[in-house]
């Protein structure tokens, strides 16, 4: 990691130090990318402390190349860091967090779009004549069925491997899910038998260790293109 050069480069290593092991790796690693760009301007200013000018400064560098989400993300990492040295007896000036109206707006497809989805989906596959193409496409068919049956984040149908289907009790198991749980999926009897034979024409249903979809690496683009192509 590079080396903190302002007047608080003691207390910042010192931060990070007691961090480390409580939180992630990757947390970690963002976190003294976030002090990093503060010391910088702590550092081109040569400041001997935490004013609201320098704080302002810093917040109006990030609004310039980040989005409002990130800029809040970014401006509570450094709040912390800054109760850290109000816990040490420093005075520093502390920031609100900005606030970030939330703008997303889900669009929720009716039961004819779905519908409609999956029929051109199954008429995707027969487009093709070139093997590779379409054995790509039958990945696509099979994983917009599992997405739209079992409700999947689409890493996770993306990750598992043949051994997590159990045909006999209709389910998939979901070994790395949402902060890194296990879950069981079920499956309808449909959607069940329609994946075993998806998994007999892909030639991996004897094949524990093969992912489900073998195109894996590729597969999230793969999906972008074909719904764009489909809608």
């Amino acid at each position: 990691m590079s080396e903190f050069k302002s007047i608080f480069k003691n207390e910042l290593e010192e931060y990070l130090t007691i961090s480390r092991g409580v939180i992630s790796d990757s947390t970690l690693r963002n976190t003294h990318r976030i002090l990093l760009s503060f010391d910088v301007l702590l550092t081109e200013e040569n400041a001997s402390g935490i004013t609201e000018k320098t704080v302002s400064r810093w917040i109006g560098r990030l609004i310039q190349t980040n989005a409002p989400k990130t800029v809040s993300d970014k401006v509570s990492c450094l709040r912390k860091f800054l109760r850290h040295l109000r816990y040490k007896g420093y005075s520093v000036f502390m920031p609100d967090c900005p606030k970030t109206p939330d703008g997303y707006i889900p669009y929720i497809f009716s039961d004819e779009e779905i519908q409609m989805l999956l029929a051109s989906a199954e008429n995707w596959a027969d487009k093709h004549a070139d093997l590779k193409i379409r054995q790509t496409d039958m990945e696509f068919c099979m994983l917009l069925q599992l997405l739209l049956g079992c409700g999947f984040r689409l890493g996770e149908p993306l990750s598992a491997r043949v051994k997590d289907v159990n045909f006999s009790r209709m389910t998939i198991l979901i070994r790395h899910a949402k902060n890194g749980r296990q879950r069981i999926v079920p499956m309808d009897a449909a959607l069940t038998t329609m994946l075993e034979k998806y998994c007999i024409a892909m030639a991996i249903k004897t094949e524990p260790e093969s992912y489900l979809f073998p195109s894996v690496l590729h597969a999230q683009s793969v999906c972008g293109h074909a719904c764009l192509q489909l809608l």
